[in-house]
């Protein structure tokens, strides 16, 4: 919190206070039939609008799958795949029912799901899509015990976002999501307001919304293959962008929303941009041999269907992608 509004709120108020007590000694007008209500008013008021965070919102990737049933057997509806994290939620309407399933970090080729069929709860396997939807969004909302500290929060008060759909708690992680995309929401502690979380770093200056059309309807497809490539008989290629994908320290991979829409808008505004490739892109390459050409290709795929990736390739991929977050801040 800044200290300059917290020494111009005591001034305020210790000055109030030493005019009150000359007025009793000179008017003899009691101290307690003086209104200090609106001191607190605006003490307070400095307070909330000093306690400003900001988070990216980021989207949840996943598919619906329409048609069918969900159903619970044993404990759990979900068998969740070992090293994969989504959740599923099924609802039905006029005799219509459907199933969604979003990721939340890494993406398998298969779910099993327990659906119900001629009266009973069956397990099947599903195919995740090549492409995804954008179906939620969701911040994680770690405090800094500065922030903390700003916000008044103790150690065993309740913290929750107004407005979120819903949410997920760990020691790691404190996940909250929206059903559409927002830009603010208000931080509450023991289910009283104590400041704000912005999901778009435009908005904390303004406090207005301003999406753009572009930002409304840009589609970012998460397909299993970041490129397509065509390639000849003389090892001669082209590799098409399906996505829109960065390459940073080394590995390709799908840039938040955010990122993508500063480089479309104007790629001078972050350094990572010169990194930054659009979907249709094209590149032509020449190897020297198949298998060099083929390790390539093998190499290029997304690292979120890809299991293969190693312990030291997932810490440069994370390592990355905070660069890119940071960038943004």
């Amino acid at each position: 919190m800044d200290m300059r509004i917290i020494l111009k709120a005591l001034l305020i108020f210790w000055g109030i206070v030493l005019v009150v007590i000359l007025l009793k000694v000179l008017t003899n007008v009691k101290v307690e039939d003086f209104d200090f209500d609106f001191l607190k008013k605006e003490f307070q008021l400095n307070n909330k609008d000093d306690a400003i965070i900001y988070f990216p919102l980021e989207e949840q990737n996943g598919f619906v799958i329409n048609g069918i049933e969900s159903c619970s057997k044993d404990y759990k509806s979900t068998l969740y795949v070992k090293g994969y994290s989504f959740d599923t939620s099924g609802s039905c309407y006029n005799e219509s029912c459907k199933i969604q399933i979003a990721f939340k970090e890494k993406i398998p080729q298969t779910v099993k799901l327990y659906i119900k069929a001629n009266n009973d709860c069956n397990l099947k396997e599903v195919n995740v899509p090549k492409v995804l939807d954008v179906i939620g969004y969701s911040i994680n909302l770690q405090l800094s015990e500065s922030q903390k500290s700003d916000l008044g929060i103790l150690i065993g008060d309740k913290i929750r976002l107004e407005h979120a759909s819903g949410y997920t708690l760990s020691a790691h992680t404190q996940l909250y999501f929206y059903n559409t995309q927002v830009d603010k929401d208000n931080i509450l502690v023991n289910d009283t307001i104590v400041g704000q979380v912005f999901f778009n770093k435009n908005t904390i200056h303004t406090q207005t919304v301003a999406v753009s059309k572009d930002e409304e309807e840009i589609n970012i497809p998460h397909p299993k293959e970041l490129y397509t490539f065509t390639c000849n008989s003389s090892f001669q290629c082209k590799k098409e962008a399906n996505t829109y994908i960065v390459n940073l320290d080394g590995v390709d991979f799908i840039p938040s929303k955010e990122f993508i829409l500063t480089c479309l808008s104007n790629k001078q505004l972050n350094k990572f941009c010169t990194f930054f490739v659009k979907i249709g892109d094209t590149l032509s390459m020449q190897f020297n041999s198949k298998s060099m050409m083929n390790s390539y290709i093998n190499t290029s795929k997304n690292p979120e269907f890809n299991d293969s990736f190693k312990t030291w390739e997932q810490k440069r991929l994370e390592t990355a992608k905070e660069k890119i977050k940071n960038s943004l801040l």
